[in-house]
């Protein structure tokens, strides 16, 4: 434990938040009326802050849990409070429901 208490949920929300980030901006820009790079067009800034905002926060949603369940390794003292993800996923919908997964957002 020690040092490397919160490493394996880091490593799962930012390959989860990372994938969606860079994996959704393309396609974002071109639901919000970008040009398409690859013809020679551009498209104003404003478009692409817009993207990059739009797939910074659905990649945060998606990773909020991961950090819920770092956090609470990383503060735990003594004997991790779970066993694996999955059994953080079910104490805590158990005692505090779907909303409980997005505490402190």
């Amino acid at each position: 434990w020690g040092l490397f208490k919160g490493l394996s949920p880091s490593l799962m929300r930012e390959a989860g938040y990372s994938s969606l980030r860079i994996g959704l901006y393309e396609p974002t820009k071109l639901l919000i009326g970008g040009a398409d790079v690859s013809h020679g067009l551009t498209m104003p800034l404003w478009q692409k802050i817009a993207a990059g905002g739009l797939t910074g926060a659905i990649g945060s949603s998606v990773a909020t849990p991961f950090d819920l369940y770092k956090v609470r390794l990383q503060g735990a003292s003594g004997t991790p409070p779970y066993r694996s993800f999955v059994h953080f996923l079910r104490t805590v919908l158990r005692a505090e429901g779907v909303p409980g997964l997005w505490r402190g957002v």
